[in-house]
């Protein structure tokens, strides 16, 4: 169930608005990590959440 939001992880646009807030509430070491990445990785989570671990 949807408990806090509508947004939907699996739409395209749901996967957008995820991969901006996870960088805009990460710390500021980190988000300058994620601001690099280019192209589709900016956008996939999986690639984001491996960046922000390294």
């Amino acid at each position: 169930t949807r408990k806090y939001t509508t947004l939907d992880p699996e739409s395209e646009e749901g996967k957008n608005q995820l991969a901006t807030l996870f960088i805009g509430q990460s710390a500021d070491d980190i988000r300058r990590k994620l601001q690099k990445l280019q192209g589709l990785d900016a956008r996939d989570l999986g690639k984001l959440l491996d960046v922000a671990w390294v």
